[in-house]
């Protein structure tokens, strides 16, 4: 027969006891441990438990996943940034008409040598 604070756990938590054995020393260890101890300045409800960062460890693994998301959206704003401060780099005059186009790289990955805006391009191919 179960004692009284266990018919005041959740369901789904006493359905994990029964079926873990070690989980429930496990849990009764930290709170043991958590007596005492500072609350997590970020949540205010787990203790201090991560030394290096200063919050509890779901705290300290959220802001972890936050700024490695942060790092993976500015690396990606760099790649744009540099892919078209290229694009404007190679940015040249048209010969022929004297617009501003970004020409297209040859098989080489090269620019051609024509500078000729595909306008213009199309236009000797009609003539």
């Amino acid at each position: 027969m179960r004692g009284s604070d266990d018919a005041r756990m959740p369901r789904k938590l006493r359905q994990r006891l029964d079926r873990e054995p070690g989980l429930k020393a496990e849990l009764e260890e930290r709170a043991r441990e958590s007596d005492g101890q500072p609350l997590c300045p970020a949540c205010g409800v787990r203790p201090v438990n991560h030394s290096r960062t200063g919050f509890c460890r779901t705290c300290s693994y959220r802001r972890l996943s936050q700024a490695y998301a942060e790092r993976e959206a500015e690396e990606e704003a760099a790649r744009e940034y540099r892919r078209l401060k290229a694009r404007a780099k190679r940015r040249t005059t048209c010969r022929e008409c004297g617009v501003e186009y970004s020409p297209r790289l040859n098989s080489e990955g090269r620019v051609s040598d024509r500078q000729v805006c595909p306008s213009c391009r199309e236009e000797e191919g009609d003539g």
